[in-house]
């Protein structure tokens, strides 16, 4: 008997908080992993649609292979100053975030948040590490 296929939402690291939200991100620089981080707020529709995309699920994108993916699902004001650190002004957003915790200039999608878009985000980030060998 096969156990369960974990849900879409079971991959990502959920933080609750701001403090959660650090401790996930620190843990990502400290093991130099590439993350995905998702900006949700409790209650938000087009949060919980980002969620459905199946493009973010890591056993249907290979892409995926090698990211962190990390959600931090809280109010706007209650994780203001790691927002502004990243540059999040509205959720749903989706930041890519490398290793040493700097975000590339291409690395922020904001509301619309779809396929094509996270698609183009990664296959951008490939062609950087490319050149960059």
């Amino acid at each position: 008997m096969q156990p369960p296929a974990q849900t879409h939402e079971s991959l990502w690291k959920l933080a609750n908080n701001e403090g959660e939200g650090r401790n996930l991100i620190a843990a990502a620089v400290a093991a130099r992993q590439k993350s995905l981080i998702l900006w949700t707020a409790p209650g938000c529709t087009a949060c919980s649609s980002v969620l459905d995309l199946t493009v973010l699920n890591p056993s249907v994108n290979p892409k995926l292979a090698g990211y962190r993916l990390i959600r931090i699902e809280t109010p706007d004001a209650a994780t203001h100053s790691i927002r502004e650190q990243f540059g999040v002004n509205e959720t749903p957003s989706l930041t890519l975030m490398l290793g040493d915790e700097t975000v590339p200039a291409y690395g922020r999608i904001g509301r619309e948040i779809d396929a094509p878009s996270v698609m183009d985000l990664l296959d951008t980030q490939v062609q950087a590490e490319d050149a960059a060998r």
